[in-house]
């Protein structure tokens, strides 16, 4: 299955690349409105985006691989306060949170270096045993399908509705590493 990089990847990616068959597309064109960039965290007020700025603008047209991060703004200081916002009454913040906020401190300059960093620190985290693998050409991509559209305790499931497939980081501050 050929997989999109992404940033703080959904909880269906993490199940694909715990297969071991995952393989990131690494020779696709930068798409805007995708998770490339994006992620998708629960808040009190709902779902909220977590995106990443990038050089160029919304209209970049680029290579994954030559998409630019825009470190001009805080965009990660303040993704960081949204998710100790979002999560620090979890049952697993305090396993987890450490490790997660030096993610936020990476400063690589292109979007598919950052998303493969984070990628990788998260497979550690939820002990997964698996090398991520990139295409070698263009083969374009198959998103996975949605992984466990049971609902699973969310911070704030007692006033907003169950929301499937959110950043991998949902399910590390709820659940722990298990999947």
């Amino acid at each position: 299955m050929i997989i999109s990089t992404t940033y703080f990847a959904p909880i269906n990616h993490f199940a694909a690349l715990s297969s071991g068959e995952a393989i990131i597309e690494a020779h696709e064109t930068f798409q805007k409105h995708s998770p490339r960039n994006r992620a998708k965290i629960m808040t009190a007020d709902g779902v909220k985006l977590l995106t990443v700025p990038l050089v160029g603008g919304r209209g970049v047209r680029v290579p994954i691989t030559k998409a630019e991060v825009d470190y001009s703004t805080n965009f990660q200081r303040e993704q960081w306060r949204t998710i100790v916002s979002a999560y620090r009454s979890s049952p697993y913040w305090d396993h987890f949170s450490e490790r997660i906020e030096t993610l936020f401190e990476l400063r690589p300059k292109y979007l598919f270096e950052l998303n493969n960093q984070i990628t990788k620190e998260l497979l550690k985290i939820l002990k997964f045993n698996v090398e991520l693998r990139f295409t070698n050409s263009f083969n374009g991509v198959v998103e996975p399908p949605i992984f466990n559209d049971k609902p699973y305790f969310q911070v704030f499931g007692d006033r907003q509705p169950f929301a499937a497939n959110l950043s991998i980081l949902d399910w590390i501050f709820c659940n722990g590493f298990l999947i």
